[in-house]
């Protein structure tokens, strides 16, 4: 396995509709397959990122940088190019503690406003080389 620190990774709550909902968006929209995808709850994160966080904080990892929050939504969406490279600058031009406010209210209702899963999400067959565990 080449090194995950040179990876551009997402690291979601896999229990969370909302999450997994972003994931099959993300899925669909990187056609030049940049992104991997890993669970907050699986054994890559943990070896990885090595800080403890609760599980309503979207992570992207790349080129071995740490992003969280809004921060790490809108590097994602750069990443991935094309017009989300254009959406990534607009959303940030609002300011950081605004972002994080908004992305705070949604992430820590989540369950209550889109539902959790009784287990972690299984990729399926044509997805799999882009999940890690």
């Amino acid at each position: 396995m080449e090194n995950n620190n040179q990876r551009a990774v997402v690291f979601f709550d896999g229990f969370c509709h909302l999450c997994n909902g972003l994931i099959d968006f993300l899925i669909k929209i990187d056609s030049q397959k940049k992104l991997m995808f890993a669970p907050l709850q699986g054994k890559t994160f943990k070896q990885v990122v090595r800080i403890n966080l609760n599980p309503d904080t979207i992570v992207f990892i790349l080129n071995g940088q740490v992003f969280l929050k809004s921060q790490a939504v809108i590097k994602i969406f750069f990443h991935v190019g094309g017009f989300w490279k254009l959406f990534s600058v607009l959303l940030s031009i609002m300011p950081l503690f605004v972002r994080d406010f908004f992305y705070d209210l949604i992430a820590n209702n989540r369950y209550k406003l889109f539902g959790k899963k009784s287990h972690c999400r299984l990729p399926a067959a044509e997805e799999k080389e882009r999940f890690l565990e």
